[in-house]
């Protein structure tokens, strides 16, 4: 038994050394991954589990849940199989994307059983934030109303005419922009001017949000909803 701790120390004490002097002669690189942050607006009663190829991303929870929120996950970069599976293992969603190194994604599933829709967007900064916050808006609900996104004392909308969104939006939809901070009321209306919902949110210097109306019309159990992610 003491030979076999003996080994084990020398084992360790042997990596330590090697890992130094590869640290110190400066031959590590690091691992090319990308970011990838999970959003749920899928409205079937069930939290979801996410798999790249074969590996489950983790979830401290296990599965994240209608309405929730998952930043910061490192995924090797490349073509990459995604699979997204509800508590049944029932798999609502099979696809691939390719991740590039130092890039952050964020993955978007939304709509029902019947009409199951995910998409991946690739976030990029705004460019002289400064102390604004970053914003952007994704229409995930049900409803075939286009919609209009109105923010503080603002007349005119800053997100225009915006349907449900598919994997032919285009990108533009997904680009984040500059936004006053502070307390404002977020005003989401149709093309009639009546609104459809609105909340209030604080927006915080330098902070990037996602703006989602997710959940369905006349549904009391999901019931539309103006979801917000914080997401850098």
């Amino acid at each position: 038994m003491k030979l076999l701790n003996f080994k084990i120390f020398f084992t360790i004490v042997l990596g330590t050394i090697l890992m130094s002097s590869c640290l110190k002669d400066k031959d590590y690189e690091p691992v090319p991954h990308a970011v990838l942050t999970m959003v749920n607006g899928y409205t079937e009663e069930t939290g979801l589990a996410y798999f790249a190829d074969n590996n489950r991303i983790p979830i401290p929870s296990g599965f994240l849940p209608y309405k929730g929120l998952e930043r910061y996950r490192n995924l090797f970069v490349g073509n990459r199989r995604i699979r997204i599976v509800d508590k049944t293992q029932k798999a609502i969603i099979d696809t691939n994307y390719t991740f590039k190194d130092s890039t952050s994604y964020t993955s978007f599933v939304f709509g029902n059983a019947e009409a199951t829709k995910h998409i991946i967007t690739k976030d990029q900064s705004v460019d002289d934030l400064g102390n604004n916050a970053a914003v952007r808006f994704l229409h995930l609900s049900n409803i075939t109303d286009e919609v209009s996104v109105y923010i503080g004392s603002d007349s005119e909308p800053i997100f225009t005419d915006r349907v449900t969104e598919s994997a032919t939006s285009p990108e533009e939809n997904h680009l984040f922009i500059a936004k006053t901070t502070g307390k404002q009321n977020i005003v989401v209306k149709n093309t009639a001017g009546t609104t459809i919902i609105e909340r209030e949110y604080d927006f915080k210097p330098g902070r990037y949000v996602s703006i989602t109306l997710i959940g369905e019309r006349d549904n009391t159990e999901t019931p539309l909803y103006l979801a917000i992610a914080e997401q850098y």
